[in-house]
């Protein structure tokens, strides 16, 4: 393929997915296997942390200074760098204290990753946004066919290899980003501020009603969301499941439907109803989780996990969309990196905080005991922003 073809764009969205789901869904057991079980909610906390100033400092430098293909480029390679050494300190047992602060700097520069990609192709796609979901799809496949090889191949459930190995293969992805379509920077030769810099110039964001919903119902649905890779593979093992990690993997197989079906749907149906079915499909796979606790069921899980492609297809994609769409071009950047740092950051970070303290309550881990108390509470908080955005978002004359 020639420098600049868009395929290049569907190559960084699979390793991107690629990297992260080498290690992400077996990280809790990895921590249990190695005796830091309870630095798991401190490593989730140490990520939203990092992922709240970097979307918006590198989303406002993608506006108005450096093109968003080469700013990917330079967070993959200087990102790989963190990941490389941290797994590595995880596998060679050094102190735990030092995986935990280099996960924090590999969160500062993986944060807008996703958000800097999706800048790209929706630059690219400019005025044919409902064609995204082509694209975007790549990065699921990536996810799931590193949970495959990682679980299968690289015992991800118990090593720090799998994590190892996604951190190597972010030096080669960070050259293939600058291959991508050039995307300039949409306030080129404008003066952007430090204030800017650090979100000042996000106000105008919050200014329009229906932005400002999807932007508030993004940090609520990530509360209950930041148990999904925290807990579900510690309540598999739990039941006796072997390999959480390939099973984890299977959350991904209706992302790809979803994602192919997502440009029909969105001609069929208003941007309002696909998010909500998003969201609601969220409040449904906890409750899955709690029947499956109450019941053994393990296909109850599986169902569950299943669920949580949809919710990324109908509400994380179609918000993106609608920040291009809605967005003025100038902010266009910054608004899909406000929409990471909701859901990415301040939700996250509020959610990683939240559902540990109430696993601590609920959840005895070496009785196995309190696992559908614990889900059916976060089914009540996923029912939150369900109820928010309904009431909230105003009708569009043209969607």
């Amino acid at each position: 393929m020639r420098k600049g073809s868009p395929l290049w764009i569907g190559v960084v969205f699979f390793f991107v997915g690629f990297c992260p789901g080498m290690w992400m869904p077996g990280l809790p057991n990895i921590l249990r296997a190695q005796g830091h079980a309870e630095w798991i909610p401190w490593i989730y906390m140490g990520m939203p942390v990092g992922s709240i100033i970097s979307p918006l400092l590198l989303g406002a430098l993608s506006d108005g200074r450096i093109a968003a293909n080469r700013l990917c480029g330079y967070v993959m390679l200087i990102g790989g760098v963190s990941m490389t050494v941290a797994f590595s300190a995880l596998q060679f047992g050094a102190r735990i204290e030092v995986f935990v602060g280099l996960m924090l700097a590999n969160a500062l520069l993986s944060a807008p990753l996703w958000a800097l990609i999706t800048q790209c192709a929706l630059a690219y796609l400019h005025g044919r946004e409902e064609k995204f979901s082509f694209y975007r799809v790549f990065g699921t496949v990536g996810w799931l066919a590193a949970g495959m090889i990682g679980g299968f191949y690289l015992g991800a459930d118990s090593s720090a290899i799998a994590g190892l190995v996604g951190g190597v293969l972010r030096f080669p992805i960070g050259l293939l980003c600058f291959l991508m379509p050039h995307c300039e920077p949409l306030a080129k030769g404008k003066q952007v501020s430090l204030l800017a810099m650090v979100g000042a110039g996000s106000k105008e964001l919050w200014q329009d009603r229906n932005t400002r919903a999807l932007l508030i119902s993004a940090g609520l649905i990530a509360i209950p969301m930041a148990s999904f890779f925290m807990y579900v593979p510690l309540q598999m093992k739990a039941l006796g499941i072997e390999k959480p990690t390939v099973w984890m993997a299977f959350s991904q197989w209706f992302e790809i439907p979803a994602m192919l079906t997502l440009t029909w749907a969105c001609r069929k149906f208003r941007i309002k109803w696909l998010v909500l079915f998003g969201l609601i499909v969220s409040a449904l796979r906890q409750a899955l989780f709690a029947v499956s606790a109450e019941t053994g069921q393990f296909w109850l899980i599986i169902m569950g996990l299943l669920m949580h492609g949809l919710t990324f297809s109908y509400f994380l994609t179609v918000a993106q969309v609608h920040m291009e769409k809605r967005v003025p071009q100038a902010l266009r950047g910054r608004a899909q990196g406000m929409l990471s740092l909701m859901f990415g950051g301040f939700g996250s970070l509020i959610g990683v905080i939240f559902v540990s303290q109430l696993f601590d309550f609920q959840v005895d881990l070496q009785a196995e005991t309190g696992w559908a108390r614990y889900w059916w509470i976060l089914t009540l908080v996923a029912t939150a922003p369900c109820v928010y955005f309904l009431l909230r978002y105003q009708k569009r004359e043209v969607e």
